[in-house]
């Protein structure tokens, strides 16, 4: 028997505030706790000093996150999806640590991509009031100390390469399951590929369903970060109409220009909900024929969510009933 403080079990506390823990899950080389209030990470050491050259080498706890499970992103997008995977076999161990790290990094790139565009809407927000109450103060012909948001370019800028990000990391989660040739955010491809290789019906029309979604993110990115005469991305900052009224901040791609924040809050929903239900569909594509069980999808209703970690899906092995009382596999919106 190995002798070392090394080889001993050890327990961590996350203090006081350190909140439930409601979910553990191996990620890259360390051991992440997801708990209400946070997120930490455990390395073991084995991870710390894989050659063990220190006998009494400790383990190391640190938190990374003050964004915890009671933040419905982390609870459907690390939560629910691990869970889902974890309760059902179908990828080895090296296999969902993958997942989980390409989860982790989709969780991360939406936590992002959510604080941008609450910052932004709450911006608006405070315009929008001050316009109410108080008006815009002018001099002459000139309205002074017109509004502004700091930074909305490097802001926009991160939100989108976030989100592309997202995708990219996304297709890596099918490529799990799949062994698609499609390493780049191309939906469209992905499609392509499915179809001509027999993939599930279901789990296609998921794909379908976000691909014009997709491709409008990485049209924008695209446009921002290579613009040519046929593709120019356009944004503005709180300006002025001609009818004398306030716009608030919008992006675009030539002159198509939308509501920024209003957007940026639409394409965060959909992009929770394609990978929540991209992960439900490749799982039960891989469901083997049983003659007495099957997995079933749960929605949880709103009022049964547990508010420290509201999770919206779980899927569970089931005892075959009547076709009427399965869910359906198909998209669903938020």
């Amino acid at each position: 028997m190995k002798k070392g403080r090394r080889y001993n079990a050890f327990s961590i506390n996350l203090g006081d505030d350190g909140g439930k823990t409601k979910l553990l899950c191996p990620v890259d080389k360390c051991l992440e706790v997801y708990s209400t209030k946070g997120i930490y990470q455990i390395y073991p050491p084995e991870s710390l000093d894989p050659k063990e050259t220190n006998p009494d080498m400790p383990a190391m706890s640190k938190k990374v996150s003050d964004i915890g499970t009671s933040n419905w992103i982390v609870a459907r997008i690390m939560v629910q999806n691990y869970q889902i995977i974890n309760s059902h076999g179908f990828l080895s161990q090296e296999m969902k640590i993958t997942f989980t790290t390409h989860l982790r990094d989709i969780m991360n790139a939406i936590l992002t991509c959510n604080e941008i565009c609450n910052a932004i809407t709450e911006r608006v927000s405070e315009v929008e009031k001050q316009v109410i109450s108080k008006g815009l103060k002018s001099k002459g012909n000139v309205f002074t100390h017109f509004p502004t948001i700091n930074g909305l370019d490097e802001k926009t800028t991160l939100y989108l390469t976030k989100a592309k990000h997202c995708i990219q990391r996304t297709i890596d989660i099918f490529n799990i399951f799949y062994e698609s040739p499609i390493t780049n955010p191309r939906i469209d491809k992905l499609i392509q590929w499915s179809d001509t290789n027999g993939i599930a019906t279901y789990v296609v029309d998921t794909l379908k369903h976000f691909e014009p979604i997709a491709k409008y993110i990485v049209d924008l990115r695209n446009a921002q970060e290579h613009p040519d005469e046929k593709a120019r991305f356009v944004f503005s900052d709180f300006t002025i109409l001609a009818n004398g009224e306030i716009s608030a901040p919008l992006w675009g791609i030539n002159e198509a220009k939308h509501s920024i924040h209003k957007e940026m809050d639409v394409l965060i929903k959909e992009l929770v909900v394609f990978v929540e239900w991209l992960v439900i569909n490749l799982v039960l594509s891989k469901e083997k024929k049983n003659p007495l069980f099957e997995l079933r999808v749960f929605q949880i209703p709103d009022k049964q969510m547990d508010l420290d970690c509201p999770i919206k899906y779980r899927v569970e092995t089931c005892f075959k009933q009547d076709s009427k009382h399965r869910v359906a596999r198909r998209d669903e919106r938020t």
